[in-house]
């Protein structure tokens, strides 16, 4: 998995030079084709590329994953790895939304000492979620936004993988501020054998035109998950 983020963080580097130099005096968050001069416009057309890390606070179990091992083991307690989110957007009011991300983590120590052979293998978990939204305007500086589609996971532990396919919603707001902006969403997951309530809020701080910084946090019901996002968004 190292050297997959090491390839998307060349191709983000990349990307973000040629935007910034080829797309000077592009909106990183005001104004689109849709926007008066009084209004505060969001951008709909942006790629988030940032680093992952996961901890849980309740066990997740073996079975979760496929393994086996000691009764109330935890199979792994910490992921990291990359998130890649984008929207796409469609005329005024609509977009399209996705998200990938990757991560893994070692096997945890109740695991090891349970199967010796195990020590130092890792589990990795992939995720995947494509979706279309709708944004309407609450005021100049708040937008709504409303999305739903498909959901698909696999995680990959040694010798054996589990995956699931879902659906999810989620509601969300996106607050103009005089640094950047500030946002906030919930989403609902309903996988196959299980579902998830996930909260997620950031800041995007731009520090060009067409580059802005992420910093954001992500909470999740199912296994009381905690995540730390930071990186970089790409408007285009």
């Amino acid at each position: 998995m190292k050297k997959i983020i090491s390839q998307i963080a060349a191709v983000a580097l990349i990307f973000g030079a040629t935007s910034t130099i080829s797309n000077a005096g592009c909106d990183y968050i005001f104004g689109n084709e849709c926007s008066t001069p009084d209004e505060c416009c969001f951008s709909y057309d942006y790629v988030d590329i940032a680093y992952l890390y996961s901890n849980y606070g309740s066990a997740v179990p073996p079975n979760v994953f496929g393994g086996a091992a000691a009764p109330n083991a935890s199979i792994i307690d910490k992921l990291k790895g990359v998130d890649i989110e984008f929207k796409k957007a469609i005329g005024c009011n609509f977009y399209f939304s996705g998200e990938f991300y990757n991560t893994d983590g070692v096997l945890s120590d109740q695991i090891v000492a349970a199967n010796p052979a195990l020590f130092g293998k890792r589990a990795e978990f992939y995720y995947y979620r494509a979706g279309v939204g709708y944004h309407h305007s609450l005021a100049d500086n708040i937008d709504f936004t409303f999305e739903g589609g498909g959901l698909y996971w696999d995680c990959r532990v040694p010798a054996k993988h589990q995956d699931e396919w879902g659906w999810y919603i989620s509601p969300g707001l996106r607050v103009c501020m005089g640094f950047g902006e500030l946002y906030a969403n919930y989403m609902y997951e309903n996988f196959e054998t299980q579902e998830n309530h996930r909260f997620e809020g950031g800041a995007i701080v731009p520090v060009t035109e067409c580059m802005s910084f992420k910093l954001a946090g992500r909470y999740e019901t199912e296994y009381e998950k905690s995540s730390f996002l930071a990186g970089i968004r790409f408007n285009y």
